[in-house]
């Protein structure tokens, strides 16, 4: 395990990095340059890392890896098409979100021809945020397990993004509440000043397993829109995607 372990420190450093040596990672992860090199060797002879003149870098195989991940992915395939479907419409982005061990993960995102923050929410699919500063974020939390919600809230310890930012975990939790009381969730700001998002869970069975959301600038969000039209909309296609699961587990 110890040997998977450091294989994988040195992935996650050369992702941080982009591109590093062996004297540099060995300082940066405190092992052996012998150890350093040895792990480098095995992965250069797997595809997932690259030789290059400054040092070493990911290679490409980790995306073939990663893509053949996904498209096998119930989620995904469930709700790949209503997200794009409702970017057209709305001419907004669109998000699909899921949960794995305690962790965000970025499915999908689909861009409307009015959309805005191409490159943020490009970025999103490898550093997704944080739960309690997202709609799809709160709109899975609020549907996990009470230990589950406990253990994420103490791990992130709910830092602060914007001034409207929830912070406070009593504060967090009522709204939590309110989530599962209306069925949708808000981002008001929360993460970035500016946009405001709606997400709204989507469940298999009793199990919430992931969240749709559309984000849009404030001066396209009025009252009426945030707290009625939006969200109305962002839950339909929740549910379309949760019978379109249900479908593709009958042919599976």
């Amino acid at each position: 395990m110890s040997t998977v372990e450091t294989s994988w420190r040195i992935v996650h450093t050369l992702q941080e990095f982009g591109e590093a040596g062996v004297t540099e990672l060995a300082n940066e992860l405190n092992i052996p340059k012998t150890t350093v090199y040895t792990h480098l060797a095995t992965l250069r002879e797997q595809g997932y890392v690259l030789k290059r003149e400054s040092g070493y870098a990911l290679g490409l195989q980790l995306l073939l890896l990663g893509e053949g991940i996904r498209n096998k992915n119930l989620l995904y395939n469930a709700g790949r098409a209503e997200v794009e479907n409702l970017a057209r419409k709305s001419g907004e982005y669109v998000h699909l979100t899921t949960v794995e061990d305690g962790e965000l993960i970025y499915l999908h995102n689909a861009r409307g021809e009015n959309a805005v923050g191409e490159k943020h929410f490009r970025q999103k699919f490898e550093d997704p945020g944080h739960f309690h500063t997202m709609a799809s974020g709160k709109a899975i939390l609020a549907f996990l397990p009470e230990e589950q919600i406990t253990e994420i809230i103490n791990k992130s310890s709910l830092p602060h993004e914007t001034e409207r930012t929830i912070t406070d975990e009593k504060e967090l939790r009522e709204t939590l509440a309110t989530i599962r009381e209306r069925g949708f969730a808000l981002n008001d700001q929360e993460e970035i000043m500016g946009t405001c998002a709606v997400g709204a869970p989507i469940f298999n069975g009793d199990s919430v397993i992931g969240a749709v959301s559309m984000t849009k600038p404030t001066s396209r969000m009025s009252d009426e829109n945030i707290y009625k039209t939006v969200p109305e909309t962002v839950m339909r296609t929740a549910n379309a995607i949760e019978a379109n699961v249900q479908f593709l587990k009958k042919e599976r």
